[in-house]
């Protein structure tokens, strides 16, 4: 059946594909239903104060919508039953020097709870204890949570293009051309999950991730079309062949940006920000020169290669240099698109109107970084 479909209706189905699966890997909707069918996790972060005769509990309050409270068990006895709006209990009565096993766990509306937070403790009178139990790292789940999908969807994106393109780029057209649509849409991907987990309202998350999904079906239909325009080029001159590298030029100039923008926004240290854009500057740079046919494999290496490398040791001046961050961002966005604009340009010489846009653009950052830069108690530089 699906071999009937057309290049176009592939990328259709295609697109509308992706924007489905990375709604319901998000969305609230799929974790209310995720959340009605197992029981609770377990609570998280206990905080244990021990004291003389008492321990004091606190804990972090369960996101999951279901759970309405909390038992509290002092040695598989005494039940002490919370409701979801408390996170914090303490234990009195206690006999100094006396083992005690205190169990903790979150109930759902279907009396169903949680693995228990075991706790042993032995209250003494003369010192105070404190402790963490069942310790929880929310910021490394979600960035876990964001490497997981963006790689699910770059091996599911990577296997749509390759059906939409009927599975025939072999060797550098499967790199160059095939491999395209998986990381331009990546940055996207690794942006808006990273601005998604900071969105507290459920509604909001919603909002934001169907807004989001929409976005991803069409960039990914244009980015498709663009892949397949391109593999056709490769066999013959099409008319379209020149719109599709210019709509390439401008989604590598995007994906750079938001690439950039995820880097150097997630407070990362320097050698993780090389590390997470230099390998797309590589490949959009590579992917865009490999189209060009007057030239050979190692002159795009060549060239490949150079723009990286130039734009490190522009991202490490920029870095380093006392500006906001967005100014940051903005300049070694300009950078690369003059960078990628002369990597593609296949003419001997540039004529004047680029040359003068070029220098334009590079005096106009030079002004940002000077009157921008803060440089201490003495201020900007102008």
């Amino acid at each position: 059946m699906f071999k009937r479909f057309s290049t176009r209706q592939r990328a259709i189905f295609s697109s509308f594909l992706i924007g489905i699966v990375f709604f319901l890997a998000l969305s609230p909707v799929s974790s209310y239903i995720y959340e009605l069918i197992l029981p609770p996790t377990s609570v998280k972060n206990v905080h244990v104060t021990q004291k003389s005769g008492e321990v004091a509990l606190k804990w972090d309050f369960s996101p999951e919508f279901d759970v309405v409270g909390y038992r509290i068990l002092v040695n598989g006895e005494d039940e002490i039953i919370l409701n979801q709006t408390v996170d914090n209990h303490i234990v009195s009565e206690l006999e100094n020097g006396k083992g005690y096993r205190i169990s903790l766990e979150a109930l759902d509306n279907s009396n169903r709870s949680s693995e228990p937070v075991l706790i042993d403790v032995s209250p003494s009178e003369d010192k105070t204890v404190s402790s963490i139990v069942n310790s929880y790292d929310y910021l490394e789940r979600n960035q876990n949570t964001i490497m997981i999908l963006s790689f699910v969807f770059t091996a599911l994106i990577f296997f749509l293009t390759q059906w939409v393109l009927f599975f025939k780029l072999k060797g550098e057209g499967l790199f160059a051309i095939g491999l395209y649509p998986s990381v331009a849409l990546l940055p996207y991907i690794l942006l808006t999950s990273s601005i998604f987990f900071t969105i507290n309202s459920p509604f909001n998350k919603t909002l934001f991730i169907t807004g989001v999904s929409v976005g991803a079906v069409f960039l990914s239909y244009i980015i498709l079309l663009t892949s397949n325009i391109l593999n056709g080029s490769l066999k013959a001159h099409i008319p379209l062949e020149q719109a599709a590298k210019a709509s390439q030029f401008i989604i590598s100039l995007l994906s750079a940006y938001l690439v950039l923008i995820y880097a150097f926004g997630s407070g990362y240290s320097m050698s993780l920000k090389f590390a997470i854009v230099l390998p797309f500057i590589f490949y959009f740079t590579y992917s865009g020169i490999w189209i060009l046919k007057s030239l050979d494999r190692r002159q795009v290496l060549i060239r490949s290669t150079a723009i990286t490398l130039l734009m490190a040791l522009a991202i490490l001046i920029i870095s380093i240099w006392p500006i906001n961050i967005i100014y940051t961002i903005l300049a070694c966005s300009v950078i690369y698109y003059i960078l990628l604009n002369i990597a593609l340009e296949y003419r001997a010489k540039l004529n004047f109107n680029y040359w003068f846009e070029y220098v334009l653009l590079i005096a106009l950052i030079s002004v940002l970084l000077l009157t921008s830069a803060s440089w201490g108690i003495n201020g900007t530089i102008v």
